[in-house]
């Protein structure tokens, strides 16, 4: 859960998660919220620059095995594009080394390998948070 620190945010941060099964969205939404962050979820990868732009999330998470347009291909797209300046994360259920590869070559900010209980993600999440400038502290 993330505290705000004495010079507070006025806002819990956004986080938008993009992967194709529900039951993901459903699983990684839940903790999330659970740790005090706003979510917003897509299972399609296609439109995902409208949503980013309509939201205008502080990190967006992105399953890397998407039927249409991948997750990597994805962070690319959204890294040409000058109006997105969030943080972007991967996610996956493919071993580690898939995962570091696929971070390597998208320009994503980190990745996380998928789990019950997100523990990976939400640390990630809080560190990327802070390195971006959030004052917040993890609890």
């Amino acid at each position: 859960m993330l505290i705000p620190s004495r010079m507070s945010v006025e806002r819990k941060p956004k986080i938008l998660v993009i992967d194709d099964s529900e039951i993901c969205l459903d699983v990684v939404a839940d903790a999330l919220e659970q740790a005090g962050f706003e979510v917003a979820t897509s299972n399609r990868s296609l439109g995902a620059s409208r949503l980013l732009s309509e939201l205008n999330p502080d990190v967006v998470v992105v399953d890397i095995g998407m039927p249409a347009l991948d997750g990597a291909t994805l962070v690319q797209i959204i890294r040409r594009n000058p109006i997105h300046e969030c943080a972007v994360l991967l996610h996956t259920d493919r071993d580690r080394s898939e995962l570091e590869a696929a971070i390597a070559s998208s320009g994503a900010d980190g990745g996380a390998c998928k789990s019950a209980d997100s523990s990976e993600l939400i640390g990630l999440i809080q560190t990327t948070l802070l390195s971006h400038g959030w004052d917040c502290e993890p609890a």
